[in-house]
C-alpha cells in the first residue's frame, strides 16, 4: 500500500522527530495495513487498494471475489479449480454450474426452472451426454455411436458407418454409405438407391437406381399398397396353375346349354326358342311363383289359374272371382254364421226368411244401384225325402222323391237383400172312398234349409 504523504526523515532532524514518525507508522500499520498470514486472527479493517501486484500462496474471499480477469500465474498452464464452480448472473435468469464428479466433468445450464446437463456421463462410460430431467436425449460413447430418441435435421445426414437410432429418423435426404440395419416402419417416399437384406444375408430387394433405369425387383412377402403400375401389365406376370387369366375362348367354353336353353358353343349365344324381350309375347307351360307375381300389362291365361287367394279390389279385374266382394255361409235353421268375408252379416227371420247386411266399409264400396250388383246363392242342403208308399206311387207302384229344398232373392237394396228359402210338396188326396179314385196335389211351402252359401258381386 502508498502512503505519498509521509516523509523521509533527515540526520539533522531532533530525535522529538524520529519518535513523531514512529508513532505515525504504528498507526498506519494498526489502521491501514494489510495482514495476510494464514491461520491468524489479525483483520485488516476498511477498503485497500492495490496498484500492484499481490501475491498471495492461498487467497479466500470469505463473502466474494470482485474481478475482471482471473489466469494463470504461469503462462500456458491452466487455472484450477478444486470445487464446482456456480456462474449466477445479476440480470439474466440463466445459471451456469461447472462440476467434476467421479465419473468425470459436467456443467449444467438452468433458468431455476429446466435444467440441462451437459457432460460425462454418470455411471464411469466415459459417454458423452447432454440431458434434460430423466436424461437420454442425447449420448456420444467413445466408439463415436450417437444414440438420441428422436433425429430431425434440416439438410443432409452423411453417415460414414452405423448410425442407431432407437426412435424416429426424419430427414429430407438420407445418404448411407456402408449399410443401415435394424426396423424399419412407416412410408418411403423419394429416390431410392441400393439394395435390402434380410438379417439372416439374403437380398430381399434389389434396386439398380434411377441411372440403371431397371425397375425393382422384389423377394419374399412385401405388404402395403402399390400406389401405381403404370409401367406394368398382365403380359409381365405368368399365368398360375389355378387362377387362370380371363379369355374369351374360356368363357364361352365354361357355358353348357340347359333344359330348354340353347347355347352355341361358337359365338356364346344363348337361346330359349322365342324372343323375351320387353315388348315381346312370351308363352310358358307352368310359371311356379314363390313370392308375388307383377303383371304391368295384360295377363292372358287360357289354361287354369289355381291360387289360394286373390286379392284386390276388382276395379282393374275380370272374371267372377275377382268381382267376389263378399261371402257367407249361415245355418238356416238358427242364423248360425259358418264363415264369411267382406263384412256380410245375417238376421233371421221368419221360417225361411233371411236378410243379409252389407256393410259401408266392404271393398269396392257399396253397390250405388239395386241392379249394380249380383246375388249367387248355392250349396243350400238339397236332401232328398222319400214321399211314403202309401201316398206317394206311381201306377207302376215306383216310390217318388222330391228336392226338398230352394232359396232365392226376394229383394234387394243397395244396403241389404232379403232370402228366401222354400220346398215343393205333394199331398195324394182320396176322393171319395174308392182308392183308385185317388190325386196329387202340388206346392211350395217355406222351409229352414240346413245350409245356405251366398256370395255377392259387382
Amino acid at each position: 500500500m502508498a502512503k505519498p504523504n509521509i516523509q523521509n526523515i533527515a540526520t539533522t532532524q531532533t530525535f522529538q522527530n524520529w519518535f513523531d514518525k514512529t508513532n505515525e507508522m504504528v498507526n498506519i500499520f494498526r489502521d491501514s495495513a494489510i495482514t495476510a498470514q494464514a491461520g491468524t486472527a489479525d483483520t485488516t479493517d476498511g477498503d485497500a487498494i492495490l496498484n500492484g501486484e499481490f501475491t498471495a500462496n492461498e487467497l479466500i474471499g470469505v463473502v466474494k471475489v470482485s474481478t475482471d480477469t482471473i489466469e494463470s500465474r504461469t503462462p500456458a498452464t491452466p487455472v484450477s479449480f478444486a470445487s464446482p464452480i456456480s456462474v449466477t448472473p445479476v440480470a439474466d435468469a440463466i445459471g451456469i454450474t461447472i462440476a467434476f464428479a467421479s465419473g468425470g466433468g459436467k456443467a449444467r445450464f438452468t433458468d431455476n426452472q429446466t435444467n440441462w446437463d451437459i457432460g460425462y456421463a454418470a455411471g464411469g462410460d466415459s459417454s458423452f451426454e447432454m440431458n434434460n430431467g430423466g436424461g437420454g436425449q442425447f449420448s456420444l460413447s467413445t466408439a463415436g455411436v450417437l444414440t438420441v430418441p428422436s433425429l430431425v435435421t434440416s439438410a443432409d445426414v452423411q453417415i460414414g458407418t452405423n448410425l442407431t437410432v432407437p426412435g424416429i429418423l426424419t430427414a429430407n435426404n438420407l445418404v448411407v454409405q456402408t449399410g443401415a440395419s435394424g426396423d424399419f416402419t412407416g412410408t418411403f417416399v423419394g429416390d431410392f438407391t441400393g439394395d435390402i437384406y434380410h438379417p439372416a444375408g439374403n437380398k430381399i430387394f434389389e434396386n439398380g437406381g434411377p441411372a440403371a433405369n431397371v425397375p425393382a425387383t422384389f423377394t419374399g412377402n412385401v405388404n402395403g399398397t402399390v400406389s401405381s403400375l403404370t409401367n406394368h401389365d398382365t403380359d409381365s406376370l405368368s399365368e398360375g396353375d389355378d387362377n387362370l387369366y380371363f379369355t374369351e375362348a374360356r368363357a364361352i367354353a365354361s357355358l353348357s346349354p340347359g333344359v330348354g336353353v340353347s347355347y352355341d358353343g361358337v359365338d356364346g349365344v344363348i337361346t330359349i326358342g322365342q324372343d323375351v324381350g320387353t315388348n315381346d309375347d312370351v308363352t310358358f307351360n307352368d310359371v311356379d311363383v314363390d313370392g308375388d307375381l307383377t303383371v304391368a300389362g295384360d295377363a292372358t291365361v287360357t289354361g287354369t289359374v289355381d291360387a289360394d287367394k286373390f286379392t284386390g279390389d276388382g276395379s282393374e279385374l275380370t272374371g267372377i272371382v275377382q268381382l267376389v266382394k263378399g261371402y257367407i255361409s249361415f245355418d238356416g235353421a238358427n242364423g248360425t254364421v259358418f264363415s264369411s268375408g267382406g263384412g256380410l252379416t245375417v238376421s233371421k227371420g221368419a221360417t225361411g226368411t233371411y236378410t243379409v247386411t252389407i256393410p259401408s266399409n266392404i271393398a269396392g264400396g257399396r253397390p250405388t244401384s239395386n241392379d249394380n250388383y249380383a246375388i249367387v246363392i248355392g250349396n243350400v242342403d238339397d236332401k232328398q225325402t222319400a214321399v211314403t208308399a202309401s201316398t206317394a206311387r206311381d201306377a207302376q207302384g215306383v216310390t217318388q222323391a222330391f228336392t226338398n229344398y230352394n232359396a232365392w232373392v226376394q229383394s234387394q237394396t243397395t244396403s241389404s237383400f232379403v232370402i228366401k228359402a222354400t220346398r215343393t210338396i205333394i199331398d195324394y188326396q182320396h176322393f171319395g172312398g174308392n182308392d183308385n179314385n185317388t190325386g196329387a196335389t202340388f206346392g211350395i211351402t217355406t222351409v229352414n234349409p240346413r245350409l245356405i252359401n251366398i256370395a255377392i258381386l259387382y
